[in-house]
């Protein structure tokens, strides 16, 4: 069985140095991939409940630092050897094609 984790790309707790280390981490430990999410922002307020807390609540603040994912994924690719990399979320529209197409040709290097 592969096993997957996510990548630290969120919180103000992320770093150069801590993201490097986890993702060396998991190509020594022979994890198979790591993934990461995306969102451009997060709105200031939110009028409706938030479904997957028991209050209501969005669990993050909304100044919650969250590290661009092909960035990210480039960023990981040249700190590891064997680890896969994905995204779980890619907001298309939010893009411009021939960029993100021209960032993935050179993830894929």
């Amino acid at each position: 069985m592969d096993w997957g984790i996510h990548l630290p790309q969120l919180g103000n707790q992320v770093s150069r140095e801590s993201l490097k280390g986890f993702a060396q981490r998991l190509d020594a430990l022979g994890i198979h991939s790591g993934w990461v999410s995306d969102h451009v922002c997060w709105p200031a307020e939110f009028e409706s409940k938030y479904p997957y807390t028991d209050d209501g609540s969005f669990p993050a603040p909304n100044d919650m630092a969250w590290l661009d994912p092909l960035g990210t994924l480039l960023f990981v690719s040249a700190c590891t050897e064997n680890l896969k990399l994905g995204t779980t979320v890619l907001i298309l529209p939010y893009r411009l094609p021939v960029v993100t197409a021209k960032q993935l040709a050179t993830l894929d290097v």
